[in-house]
């Protein structure tokens, strides 16, 4: 019907057009011509002025004239139409709903409170262990634990039989009395040399002529260097005993004593083995591995983007493998506060209590670390945010026309995203970014559900 209407009004612009133009270019011309074309388009009024003979021609005129007018309107509604139908074609603009309109689902966005967690691996470790070494080189003279034996802190658990220390230190122990019977011949001879002093001192004092001056300083003299000889050997004694006390504390070293409370979890040698010792080089064996289970640590590495939140305290979800039906609840002990330089990861650990033995070092598992509550968040399908060339953005349908609108996203797990900036909460935005529209485009929406 509008097209219709349109291609009417735009014949009657073309007749009124071609009438002035009839009514100008017949003032210009000849009384003939004049009458001429008042016969051809006035048929009656030439009837009434000048009779039937001109009636009848007039007459036989205006039906080839009306004949042709069918044919002229087709001409001109052919010429026309694409005119009209472009003007009916052009863009978005004549109306909501009109038919060139497409339809296209829109959500509301989501806003609610919500818990910021992330999902990880994680380890189960002992909480201590340690691979127990000689520190000197010998024979393993005894071992009184095996693997998964409990052990004391303090315990012996191995010996090693070390005849060339023994040696030395028998050796040593001799030295020490020899130096010590030295000091006691030089101790004597200091105090003849000082007592021959002071005699002389007293003489000289009472009978001048019996003794000169310079005997009473030669035996000074004496009596100094005996001194001094004394204080050498002495010192030579303590030099001989702190070897004694180093050599015995290499041989102690051959005692292998648990340094706290576990497990025997691995044994290495058997009596009679040549230990090697631990600084000897890298391919040394140990004597036997060493962890304590009553405390576990579950280490989880926490990815660079969720770092920040990570805190000291935060609630833990643990499931391990190895037992599938139960759910170990905690909090994070500690963290290393500082990224891995090769994962670029956070180090987190939970300690639990272990005391039942139900979990066992090497155990894998996954942990959900609760790291923040975020209130009033605006949360969006990730399907409905597209990735411009620097930012992101969403398409948001307003008064039936399509916005790209720039967003500011704080997570997107591939599910839903958290917008922070560039949404209100309110808006219909496009359920897929990925649809193809353009931007000023008018569309129909219709809303769906956003969950």
């Amino acid at each position: 019907m509008k097209f219709l209407r349109r291609a009417s009004y735009d014949l009657c612009v073309i007749l009124s057009r071609g009438r002035r133009i009839f009514s100008r270019e017949m003032s210009f011309a000849s009384t003939a011509v004049r009458k001429k074309a008042l016969h051809r388009v006035y048929p009656e009024c030439c009837r009434r002025v000048q009779g039937d003979r001109y009636a009848n021609s007039c007459a036989s005129h205006s039906r080839r004239n009306r004949a042709f007018i069918p044919i002229l309107c087709c001409l001109i509604v052919t010429l026309t139409s694409p005119l009209v139908l472009g003007q009916e074609r052009t863009p978005t603009g004549v109306g909501a709903g009109s038919e060139s309109d497409r339809t296209v689902e829109v959500i509301r966005p989501t806003i609610q409170t919500i818990q910021r967690d992330i999902e990880v691996p994680i380890e189960v470790l002992p909480y201590q262990q340690v691979s127990l070494f000689a520190k000197v080189s010998g024979y393993l003279d005894r071992i009184g634990y095996d693997i998964g034996d409990e052990v004391e802190a303090g315990e012996r658990i191995a010996v090693l039989k070390l005849p060339e220390l023994e040696s030395q230190r028998a050796r040593e122990l001799a030295e020490v009395d020899l130096r010590r019977a030295e000091y006691t011949v030089a101790e004597a001879r200091s105090k003849v040399d000082k007592l021959l002093y002071e005699r002389l001192i007293k003489v000289l004092s009472e009978s001048p002529d019996m003794v000169s001056q310079e005997q009473v300083d030669e035996a000074a003299q004496k009596s100094a260097v005996s001194e001094a000889q004394l204080a050498v050997l002495q010192n030579r004694i303590k030099v001989a005993q702190a070897k004694v006390r180093e050599t015995e504390q290499m041989i102690a070293y051959g005692k292998i004593d648990a340094p706290f409370s576990g497990i025997i979890t691995y044994r290495y040698v058997d009596p009679g083995a040549l230990i090697q010792a631990a600084t000897s080089g890298a391919n040394v064996t140990p004597i036997v591995d060493l962890v304590d289970i009553s405390k576990l640590r579950l280490r989880g590495h926490i990815p660079a983007p969720e770092s920040p939140y990570l805190d000291i305290g935060d609630r833990v979800v643990i499931t391990i493998s190895e037992l599938p039906s139960e759910v170990i609840e905690g909090r994070v002990s500690r963290h290393s506060w500082a990224l891995q330089r090769g994962s670029r990861k956070l180090l987190a650990e939970v300690m639990v209590d272990n005391s039942d033995r139900r979990l066992r070092p090497g155990m894998m598992g996954k942990a959900i670390f609760f790291l923040e509550e975020i209130p009033q968040a605006i949360l969006l399908p990730s399907e409905a945010v597209g990735t411009g060339e620097e930012s992101r953005f969403v398409y948001v349908v307003k008064d039936h026309v399509i916005n790209r609108t720039p967003v500011v996203l704080a997570m997107d797990d591939g599910i839903m995203a958290q917008v922070v900036e560039g949404l209100q909460g309110d808006e219909l935005v496009l359920a897929s970014a990925q649809v193809g529209v353009n931007e000023g485009e008018r569309v129909r929406e219709r809303v769906i559900s956003g969950e």
